[in-house]
């Protein structure tokens, strides 16, 4: 069944209400990343990088596994990006920004129409931290809501070629290989949607987030000198600082924030304008607060970073769902639930389908 992110609440609610208020979210290697207590909302991790490293260098070894699969499988650092995206955990450095956007705009004075906040994305950050979400939670509130109104985005052309370079990506050799040689485990990722293009879809699903306040800067990029500079990081980091730059020398009484979690990237900008490392953290804690909403995305951004994730009750498995590889096919944020208790997966198709008809009532 096809199932938007949403509805993992509706299964994770009837979990529970069978008891299973205990779970193991599980990679496709079956190791254990999260032990998720649903009723006291606790988030357990059960992995470290030397577990989840043993785990895929066993599964490599066991499916002789090539270079272009091997470059498919999920790494330890995209479970910690999953649990920044699902809200979980806030990116290191996301509170100097929210105190930078606060200190220039605090004052009541300040507040018009010609004073504003303008934010300038790195490709990394719609990628990795989709650090805006945590922005606009804080800018949301009441006390902080008027301020909202004096901030914006501004993402450069660069940034949506790489974008598009990663959607457009058709590189199936990797994902064809793990599809026949892990047939055993259950694991299936859809041909020609590869691990780059699982990852661009984070830059859709901010880029629709951010789709009212945010403004794109307009091409001027010719064909021979995208395809030289999207082939070497160092011109196309320097490309984006350079279209920002550019657009910075018009503005008027507007704080201009650039915004990246490339040390690279930050290096060459820091000098031309004002700019924050936001990046995931090297942790994840042993313990943390997670209630079903948070859960449901939970599993789903690990979907989305891993591939599939599995929870042992039930036999329940979560694949990512494609309509199709243009960022205008990929609108809704879907997965595939699978359930080899046919009972149970009776009950939760019976369960969404009811909930959905409440809802176009």
């Amino acid at each position: 069944m096809i199932i938007s992110y949403p509805e993992i609440q509706i299964i994770l609610n009837e979990l529970s209400a069978k008891g299973k208020k205990k779970i193991s979210l599980m990679s496709l290697t079956k190791e254990k990343i999260f032990e998720y207590n649903i009723d006291y909302n606790e988030l357990h991790l059960n992995t470290t990088p030397s577990d989840w490293e043993k785990s895929i260098d066993t599964l490599i070894k066991e499916y002789g596994l090539s270079k272009k699969a091997q470059e498919e499988l999920p790494q330890f650092d995209d479970i910690k990006k999953a649990v920044v995206s699902a809200g979980l955990l806030m990116p290191e450095g996301i509170d100097v920004l929210i105190n930078e956007i606060k200190s220039y705009l605090q004052p009541k004075k300040r507040m018009n129409r010609r004073k504003r906040v303008l934010i300038a994305l790195d490709t990394n950050q719609l990628i990795d931290n989709l650090m805006s979400s945590y922005v606009e939670e804080e800018f949301s509130s009441k006390e902080n809501l008027q301020m909202r109104n004096f901030l914006s985005y501004i993402i450069s052309n660069w940034v949506l070629v790489e974008r598009d370079a990663f959607l457009r990506n058709e590189s199936s050799k990797g994902i064809v290989e793990l599809n026949n040689k892990l047939k055993k485990l259950n694991f299936y990722l859809p041909e020609k949607i590869d691990r780059k293009a699982r990852l661009a879809y984070s830059i859709y699903s901010e880029l629709k987030t951010l789709e009212e306040s945010y403004t794109q800067l307009e091409s001027r990029i010719r064909g021979e000198e995208k395809y030289e500079i999207m082939k070497d990081k160092n011109l196309k980091d320097q490309a984006i600082i350079n279209e920002y730059e550019e657009y910075k020398s018009s503005l008027k009484d507007v704080k201009f924030i650039y915004i990246t979690s490339d040390d690279q990237s930050f290096a060459l900008a820091k000098d031309r304008f004002e700019s924050i490392k936001v990046k995931v953290p090297q942790e994840i804690p042993q313990k943390l607060h997670c209630n079903i909403e948070n859960g449901a995305k939970l599993i789903y951004q690990l979907t989305l970073f891993l591939g599939t994730i599995r929870i042992n009750s039930y036999n329940i498995q979560f694949r990512i769902y494609y309509k199709g590889k243009e960022h205008n096919d990929w609108e809704n944020k879907r997965l595939e639930f699978l359930c080899f208790d046919k009972q149970f997966e009776k009950r939760i198709i019976t369960l969404i389908s009811t909930t959905r008809k409440l809802n176009e009532t």
